[in-house]
């Protein structure tokens, strides 16, 4: 289906796949996504393991390698392809993601990604608009996420931060004011960053120090 604006060139869902992919993307780009199983992702020499539920782009520019991941001889893929002008504004915005990303919770991406797919399929107008409606959203979305994990760990090493000041005598009130939030914010936010309380962040930290 094509557009003055964004070209949709394929996309898929393949329940198992064990593709082996080893190329340089000339001229359109890709959104990944994966719900279960393992994959081994590669741009030239920058490797990562990915198991469970991830998105992950390909683009032109490096060489991009994936295959079924150590211990795994599959994974449930779906993809979009696709090019034109919009692409390229989504690249300058920042909006398209360049490195892997693991799917924000709270949300079926899946059946999202299979709406988004069967629209782009269909013939006429308004089905494209509404596809590329789904899509933009999706990475406003992950834009959001990737902001958030940036912020999260921002406040991680303001604590730290804070704790080599102080020789980790902290007031978490005090930083709280600093960081211009709430506490019970404070506290919420550093056990999402972090998986465990901001008292025994801090506690494990004073027990390291002791043991070095």
């Amino acid at each position: 289906m094509h557009s003055p604006d964004l070209n949709f060139l394929h996309g898929l869902h393949t329940p198992r796949c064990i593709a082996r992919v080893d190329k340089y993307f000339r001229g359109y780009a890709t959104l990944q996504y994966m719900v279960q199983g393992g994959v081994e992702l590669h741009y030239d020499q920058k490797a990562h393991a990915l198991q469970g539920c991830w998105f992950w782009p390909a683009w032109d520019g490096p060489h991009i390698r994936f295959h079924p991941g150590a211990g795994h001889t599959w994974w449930e893929h779906r993809y979009v392809a696709i090019q034109g002008p919009l692409l390229s504004r989504w690249f300058a915005a920042e909006l398209y993601p360049t490195t892997p990303q693991v799917a924000p919770r709270g949300r079926e991406h899946a059946r999202a990604f299979d709406d988004m797919i069967a629209l782009f399929n269909q013939p006429g107008r308004w089905p494209l608009i509404r596809a590329v409606n789904l899509l933009e959203g999706l990475l406003f979305e992950l834009a959001q996420a990737r902001s958030q994990s940036m912020e999260d760990q921002q406040l991680v090493d303001r604590v730290d931060q804070l704790m080599n000041e102080s020789g980790y005598a902290l007031d978490y009130q005090q930083i709280a004011d600093s960081l211009k939030m709430g506490l019970s914010t404070l506290r919420r936010r550093f056990a999402q960053a972090t998986g465990e309380s901001l008292h025994a962040y801090v506690i494990n930290a004073k027990l390291n120090a002791a043991r070095h």
